[in-house]
């Protein structure tokens, strides 16, 4: 079954974060992609928040948080994070994120380890071609000087399959997502695409330094963020696996989060070993 989404009523920082903070447990932070808000994890929130504090929010300039100034670099999204976690005074966490999500996750684990519990990394692209940097780099110009509108079909085609469309539920979901991205701000959107397009190799030759447990999620047919990206990643960190969701492209975890379900919870519900968890 696929869960539609309802509108998330949630709340604000001081310094204008916004957020969605249901359940109790260990935290489970939500991290969602560029142009998109914390209303695409809606399927996580219901499906965890049974066990978990699931908190959703929003990134720099998407959704209800503020922008980011003119020129952000990944350590502004990344300190966000630190900043919203301070305010709610949690530590450590579960982080999962989506593609930009999953490079701001990457990114704060690297920076504070002991602050990570374990790690969910769902559709990250990594040490891409040099094809695959152009491409970004020419569509972070192209949404500075145009907006979403004008790149959005493509978008849709790059995130979801002709399939996709044929079924009814499917098809729902994909519209609220064109929505979302038709209505992001335009420099909050551009300015975190060009944030991904040129930190897609920040991380290559640093995963080894991850020592918390890392699942590495992406879709069969991504085509950015490939499953040999996702494979690679998880040989590089000290605790990765990997799963690959046949038949699915880039919104995979939005339109079949049912079918990962059980993999997280398992994930989540593993013991941290010894030398984690006394730290």
């Amino acid at each position: 079954m696929i869960i539609i989404l309802n509108s998330l009523t949630g709340h604000n920082t001081a310094t204008g974060t916004a957020y969605v903070d249901c359940g109790g447990g260990e935290p489970l932070v939500l991290i969602h992609g560029v142009g998109l808000n914390r209303q695409v994890w809606q399927p996580q929130l219901d499906a965890f928040s049974d066990e978990f504090r699931v908190i959703a929010y929003d990134t720099l300039g998407h959704g209800n948080s503020r922008n980011p100034g003119p020129d952000p670099g990944l350590d502004d999204y990344i300190e966000q994070l630190v900043e919203f976690l301070d305010t709610l005074e949690i530590q450590p966490v579960n982080l999962c994120g989506h593609s930009m999500g999953a490079l701001i996750t990457l990114g704060f684990s690297l920076k504070y380890p002991g602050r990570v519990r374990r790690i969910i990394s769902m559709m990250a692209a990594y040490d891409r071609s040099p094809e695959h940097r152009h491409r970004s780099r020419k569509i972070a110009d192209i949404l500075a000087d145009s907006g979403a509108g004008v790149l959005l079909d493509s978008t849709l085609k790059r995130w979801f399959t002709e399939q996709d469309y044929s079924d009814p539920a499917r098809a729902e979901l994909i519209h609220r997502v064109a929505n979302w991205l038709k209505a992001a701000d335009k420099d909050g959107y551009s300015r975190a695409y060009r944030v991904l397009a040129e930190n897609g190799e920040t991380h290559v030759g640093l995963l080894a330094d991850i020592t918390a447990p890392a699942l590495f999620i992406t879709a069969q047919n991504d085509p950015n963020s490939t499953p040999e990206m996702s494979r690679r990643m998880a040989e590089k960190v000290q605790r990765g696996q990997v799963h690959i969701m046949p038949g699915e492209r880039h919104m995979g975890q939005y339109l079949a989060a049912q079918g990962i379900e059980p993999l997280i919870r398992r994930f989540l519900q593993t013991p941290l070993p010894e030398e984690l968890s006394n730290a």
